[in-house]
């Protein structure tokens, strides 16, 4: 984190992304948003993920679905969308904006 703080400028908004492999290595990766807005609503998903699922565990190329739902609700005005299992509980894995 502190490479990922000093290469940072406190005025820009960032999308920084925290991988933790299986030998315990993590590795951060972050990237500058551009106008994004610091302020916002949560959608919850209506569309309920499978816990079971492979697919929720890493990520994956099959992201139809994030996709189109993370659409949507940018375009009704909400900063994300937060997808929830059949349990209705959140995945483990979950994007964070910091400013």
């Amino acid at each position: 984190m502190k490479k990922v703080s000093t290469n940072c400028i406190s005025s820009n908004t960032y999308r920084v992304k925290i991988s933790l492999n299986y030998l315990g290595k993590f590795t951060l990766e972050f990237q500058t948003l551009e106008n994004f807005p610091k302020k916002g609503t949560l959608k919850i998903c209506n569309t309920l993920m499978n816990s079971s699922s492979e697919f929720r565990k890493h990520k994956t190329n099959l992201r139809e679905i994030y996709d189109r739902e993370g659409k949507r609700s940018r375009e009704a005005g909400h900063l994300d969308i937060l997808f929830l299992n059949e349990k209705k509980k959140s995945p483990k894995e979950v994007s964070v904006i910091f400013s």
